[in-house]
């Protein structure tokens, strides 16, 4: 049985931190579901596995199934930690998520990775170790993953973003990175519903 939610932020969360802050609490009440924000801290960690520890504290913490939402960068983190828990993790919403390892990219593709982990060189780390598990990711997880993916998201790009095997694809037309975000977080009738799908 679902017990927790668990959004984990991306880059810059210092943008969106606060407003996912104020809305954590009507999060729950809409989803039905005790949810948190988990601050994945991309600026401040030392390391990735700073990070990786910090949310298996969390989820081991939970006597139950628990639900991840991975924000931009926050998806890489959810689909190491469902690698990690399998069955724990039961499904996964992907809010402009960056699902593609860096293995295979277009030279566009490239440049958006490229300018994300010279941002961020923890970032880098755990995009190093996405793409050494990507393959375990079944076909039957993408199948229990949904995506929001923006239009004309300026950070990560359609085919980075949207897996071909995912359960649930939402086009948001005419929006950016961070708008599109914003504008997934309030999509929780349709989040229940898919959260509730058996």
């Amino acid at each position: 049985m679902i017990k927790k939610i668990l959004v984990l932020t991306g880059l810059d969360q210092e943008k969106t931190l606060p407003i996912f802050k104020l809305v954590e609490g009507k999060l729950s009440k809409s989803l039905g579901i005790e949810t948190k924000i988990f601050d994945s801290c991309w600026e401040t960690c030392g390391s990735f596995k700073q990070i990786e520890k910090s949310l298996d504290k969390k989820i081991e913490a939970v006597d139950g199934e628990v639900v991840l939402i991975g924000i931009s960068a926050g998806m890489v983190i959810s689909l190491i930690a469902k690698n990690k828990y399998g069955d724990k993790i039961p499904k996964i919403i992907s809010l402009c998520g960056w699902c593609r390892p860096k293995i295979k990219l277009s030279y566009k593709e490239k440049k958006y990775y490229k300018a994300l982990t010279d941002r961020n060189k923890v970032f880098r780390r755990a995009v190093t170790e996405y793409t050494k598990i990507y393959k375990n990711i079944k076909p039957s997880d993408w199948e229990n993953m949904m995506v929001y993916w923006a239009e004309n998201d300026e950070y990560v790009p359609k085919s980075c973003c949207v897996h071909k095997d995912m359960g649930e694809v939402r086009k948001m037309k005419l929006l950016a990175h961070v708008g599109g975000i914003l504008f997934a977080m309030t999509q929780t009738k349709d989040i229940k519903e898919f959260i509730e799908r058996g």
